[in-house]
């Protein structure tokens, strides 16, 4: 997080009015987690038929 005093940011509907990098990273790596877990059932699912 070498720019993250130059970097902005905007994460919709979490009802947060400021954010640190430290929690931005955190919703960021939750919601990329979740899409993993989509993309892999849906990958398996292809795969199998």
């Amino acid at each position: 997080m070498k720019d993250s005093k130059k970097s902005i940011v905007a994460i919709a509907r979490t009802g947060e009015k400021h954010r640190s990098p430290e929690r931005v990273l955190q919703v960021v790596l939750a919601g990329v987690a979740a899409l993993g877990k989509l993309v892999g059932n849906s990958a398996g699912k292809s795969e199998e038929n």
